[in-house]
């Protein structure tokens, strides 16, 4: 049998939290799982003890894109161009196969510099996204940046040009 292949993954605050960390639980055992983690979510990630169950050099944070509170355009503008920079940083020091996003805007950068890396990329769209897509997912299919995008409802899957529903994932 071969090498486990390296994956990528993002491990998002709030409720992406809960549904990254199913995801990460099914496949951690099968890949060599290196995480992203917003810095506003190390705290949570502790109590998880996700950081026990990966090795501390294949953990990498990253600023939040986008919270809640802020929606200024050059705050947005200004953290995006930081995780871009981050990150080319990370992939290029990570060196995934795979990078696997739930439902986080950090996927748009983190997408667009995996594409430039050649690197396969997966969205999966948050369970909570029943009849409406996300402005991320949206984003992404209309750039192109997702090799494989999920949704766990398929009332939205006719939203996308390019959307597979298999069932939720958590």
């Amino acid at each position: 049998m071969g090498t486990k292949k390296n994956v990528l993954m993002v491990i998002s605050g709030g409720g992406f939290m809960w549904q990254s960390h199913s995801i990460f639980t099914g496949i951690k055992d099968a890949f060599n799982t290196s995480l992203i983690i917003p810095n506003d979510t190390l705290m949570v990630i502790q109590k998880l003890g996700l950081n026990e169950q990966v090795k501390e050099d294949c953990i990498y944070q990253i600023s939040p894109l986008t919270t809640i509170t802020n929606t200024k355009k050059l705050v947005l503008l200004k953290r995006f161009t930081s995780v871009l920079i981050d990150s080319f940083k990370i992939i290029n020091k990570a060196k995934p196969d795979v990078i696997i996003c739930n439902a986080s805007s950090i996927a748009i950068p983190l997408f667009m510099i995996g594409k430039l890396f050649g690197k396969k990329t997966i969205f999966i769209e948050s369970i909570t996204r029943i009849d409406k897509a996300s402005s991320t997912g949206l984003i992404l299919d209309k750039l192109r940046l997702c090799n494989r995008l999920y949704v766990q409802w398929p009332e939205i899957q006719n939203q996308y040009r390019n959307a597979t529903y298999k069932g939720t994932v958590i």
